[in-house]
């Protein structure tokens, strides 16, 4: 029995279709922004003196009055290496030598740079989807079976999700 629909109506009417995706999502990384302190400006509360009963603090701040401005710190950006890192060293070479490739190249505007390493989109999508109609094929067979069963998985996938599958295999070995 074949049905007029197209998979992709067939796949919104499901119920269950919403929790099984064919494809995987790419996932959101948050980033939270809270600040103490928030609504006030960073330049009244560094500018503000506040009086201190501490006289030596206060000598201090009059000999060095520009020691916590003169390094502006950079917030750090998540996943960046620390500035004295062991492997700061080959970043900064790694970017120079980017630098002078760009510069020499020209700057192709096609190819994008991933891990240091110029790649071509198009050959990357050959690689990753070699056969785009036949992907699409398949999809489309597991709309309809899941449609076909209701959203309701086989035995054999449930336990697929919910256990462990240990790929590695060691001899019985006599413990006593």
């Amino acid at each position: 029995m074949s049905v007029a629909a197209p998979s992709r109506r067939l796949a919104g009417r499901c119920l269950f279709c919403q929790n099984l995706p064919i494809r995987p999502r790419v996932q959101h990384q948050q980033q939270r922004t809270a600040v103490f302190g928030r609504g006030k400006s960073e330049n009244a509360t560094a500018t503000e003196e506040k009086p201190s009963n501490n006289p030596v603090l206060d000598e201090y701040r009059r000999k060095n009055p520009s020691a916590p401005s003169a390094q502006p710190q950079e917030r750090p950006v998540p996943g960046d290496l620390a500035a004295s890192s062991i492997f700061e060293d080959d970043r900064r070479a790694q970017r120079q030598q980017e630098e002078h490739a760009a510069a020499a190249d020209g700057g192709d505007a096609g190819n994008t740079k991933v891990g240091g390493k110029a790649r071509d989109p198009n050959n990357m999508l050959r690689v990753l989807d070699p056969d785009p109609n036949s992907r699409e094929r398949w999809e489309r067979k597991k709309v309809i079976q899941m449609v076909r069963r209701g959203g309701r998985l086989t035995d054999q996938q449930v336990i697929k999700r919910t256990e462990r599958e240990h790929l590695v295999k060691s001899q019985n070995y006599k413990t006593s």
